[in-house]
């Protein structure tokens, strides 16, 4: 889990859902990514639909490997992040997420 002072309010899914004018959105084959500039600690939500994965246990696991990957990076971050999964993810390690969940992360630097 991440610590409580980076995990985003409710409010914050629909305001960066309805991307503001410094929102910026990244999607790739497994995440859908809304990222918007501000304060200093980073604030993530992950959100994971019925339709990814039946279970609530499933969903639950992909959100515990998503927030893991992100751990590390947490720091080097600033602002407000939103991380959409669009694909069942359960079945892949921590590595292989962090990997795919950087390679979208450092396009947002672009």
């Amino acid at each position: 889990m991440l610590p409580s002072r980076n995990r985003a309010p409710r409010t914050l899914f629909t305001k960066l859902r309805a991307r503001g004018a410094s929102a910026k959105k990244l999607e790739g084959a497994e995440f859908e990514i809304f990222f918007g500039k501000g304060g200093s600690p980073l604030k993530v939500g992950i959100a994971v639909g019925k339709r990814i994965a039946k279970k609530a246990v499933s969903r639950n696991r992909i959100k515990r490997i998503v927030a893991e990957s992100l751990k590390d990076e947490i720091d080097k971050i600033g602002g407000e992040l939103l991380i959409v999964v669009k694909k069942d993810i359960s079945g892949l390690k921590t590595g292989q997420v962090k990997k795919k969940l950087l390679g979208m992360l450092q396009k947002l630097n672009d």
